[in-house]
């Protein structure tokens, strides 16, 4: 009682809504990254390797020259992705904290608030065939650096602009990190 008397009917129902409403969200947080669940094969949930990387390329690679070869003057085309990082997979954090509030009232009346905060940070691990592995939440495709293009319409001056137009478009880069060249 004398806890309830300190900070006030109002206070303690302010906190207790505060908590209700966090859980809440909380709760529906976790069921939304529980629908994009995937495993990853890592233990840190950040390194993906090189394996990944090429397969990655090979199969943009591959989505681009199906593409292009669509293009009227393009005609018979080979592309090259370079990647300026590899993909990264972020894993599923727990991160519990607490907080601690204390008042202090001086002789003169005032009352001195403390708070002391802490938190601590833990990977969710999930038990599969090999062991413990990180749930993801999130995979942050590679960047890409550079693409060449080289095809049988690439001196036509009308033809490299759609191309350097469509790898723009897909992958978000530069029109000065695209080369685009004749076959021989």
């Amino acid at each position: 009682m004398k806890f309830l008397s300190k900070i006030g009917v109002w206070k303690l129902g302010l906190v207790v809504v505060a908590g209700v409403l966090l859980i809440g969200l909380s709760a529906k947080d976790f069921m939304d990254m529980g629908k994009e669940k995937q495993i990853v094969s890592t233990d840190t949930g950040n390194d993906v390797s090189d394996e990944d990387s090429s397969r990655y390329i090979r199969m943009m690679e591959n989505r681009l020259k199906s593409v292009l070869s669509k293009v009227e003057g393009v005609g018979d085309a080979n592309v090259m992705i370079t990647l300026a990082s590899s993909s990264e997979k972020v894993p599923l954090k727990d991160i519990p904290k607490s907080s601690e509030i204390t008042n202090e009232t001086a002789e003169n009346g005032t009352v001195k608030q403390q708070t002391n905060s802490r938190s601590e940070e833990s990977t969710i691990y999930s038990e599969e065939g090999k062991g413990k592995v990180p749930y993801v939440v999130k995979e942050i495709e590679p960047k890409i650096l550079g693409v060449v293009v080289v095809s049988e319409g690439g001196d036509n001056p009308a033809v490299k602009k759609e191309i350097i137009e469509a790898v723009q478009v897909l992958f978000g880069i530069e029109a000065h990190k695209i080369k685009v060249m004749k076959h021989q």
